[in-house]
């Protein structure tokens, strides 16, 4: 009889063992697809930065076009007119 006890006892610890391992290879699998996840998330992230931080260097670059083509606007108009006037060139 004791011999039956104890080999129950020695089963039933096994079988916790056993749970116990199973439910930590679900946890750890749990914790790499969280992960997986987590990291796919910071690549989205970081793609999403970069375009945002390219689409502002392109705006940069086309305001500066734009302030430039102005400025060499202003100049031309202003060189048309004192052509007009003086027949010259003068600022």
């Amino acid at each position: 009889m004791v011999c039956l006890h104890e080999k129950r006892r020695r089963e039933d610890e096994e079988e916790e063992k056993e749970e116990e391992e199973e439910e930590e290879e679900e946890e750890e699998e749990d914790e790499d697809k969280d992960e997986e996840e987590e990291g796919e998330g910071r690549k989205k992230k970081e793609e999403e930065k970069k375009k945002k931080e390219e689409k502002e260097e392109e705006e940069e670059g086309e305001r500066r076009r734009r302030k430039k083509k102005k400025k060499l606007t202003y100049i031309y108009k202003r060189v048309e007119e004192s052509v007009r006037l003086d027949g010259s060139y003068q600022y």
